[in-house]
């Protein structure tokens, strides 16, 4: 459950809650969620990316991994690490849930202008509200490819 302390009602019911959590004994993590990203841009990001996964066939998921994060954004998001066992290189990827706000603006920039100089498919600005909603309806109308 998410509580915003700046609300005195959510810091009381919090309150309350913690010290029956304290009387039981019970172990509990506390996690402070930081609102880094707008939902907006969280949303335009996942919508480009279906597109341009629709525009060359493959899943979204596919294209978010090797085009979106690998292509685009590797600085930001890949990175080598040694398997403990084998001792091999690994590559591992960064979440786009661990960016913070510029971090997704640079990638999103960087993947808009990538898509187009690379593949010349263009995806357009998310200042362009007209296309953005066209874009909008072709990915969820053809969702089931995704």
């Amino acid at each position: 459950m998410y509580y915003d302390l700046s609300n005195p009602f959510h810091a009381q019911k919090l309150r309350l809650k913690l010290e029956a959590d304290i009387a039981r004994g019970r172990v509990i993590q506390y996690t402070e969620k930081k609102m880094e990203r707008t939902r907006q841009q969280n949303a335009y990001a996942h919508v480009a990316i279906a597109y341009f996964a629709l525009q060359v066939g493959v899943t979204a998921d596919y294209c978010k991994r090797h085009y979106f994060k690998h292509m685009a954004n590797p600085d930001i998001f890949d990175s080598l690490e040694t398997d403990p066992v084998t001792g091999q290189p690994v590559l591992r990827q960064r979440s786009i849930a661990s960016l913070s706000k510029e971090e997704l603006s640079l990638c999103i920039d960087r993947f808009i202008r990538w898509a187009w100089d690379v593949m010349e498919i263009y995806i357009p600005s998310p200042e362009d509200n007209a296309m953005v909603s066209r874009m909008e309806m072709e990915v969820e109308n053809n969702r089931r490819y995704l």
